[in-house]
């Protein structure tokens, strides 16, 4: 996450805190499976989805930063690309 973006989710995490934020991820996470759901029954909507993906990735910055996680995060994702990676070459 970019600086400029990191102040911004440490600030909204004052603004509203960390109880709010957590509720809104629970919001956000919730309006991504539902568009995800509405397109899987046929509906164009992949600027929605988008939106929502963009929304859950704010949302999970900021619960990076609320949690203390933001390098172990760094670390598992990192982790769990490279053993993906490693499944696909293993099954190709």
């Amino acid at each position: 996450m970019k600086n400029v973006e990191k102040y911004i989710f440490e600030e909204a995490l004052a603004y509203y805190g960390s109880e709010a934020q957590i509720k809104m991820l629970y919001e956000e996470m919730a309006e991504l499976q539902i568009a995800v759901c509405k397109n899987g029954r046929g509906a164009d909507n992949l600027d929605n989805i988008a939106e929502e993906i963009a929304d859950v990735g704010i949302m999970l910055d900021q619960m990076a930063i609320e949690f203390e996680v933001e390098d172990a995060v760094a670390e598992q994702r990192a982790f769990k690309v490279r053993r993906l990676r490693e499944r696909i070459e293993n099954d190709a």
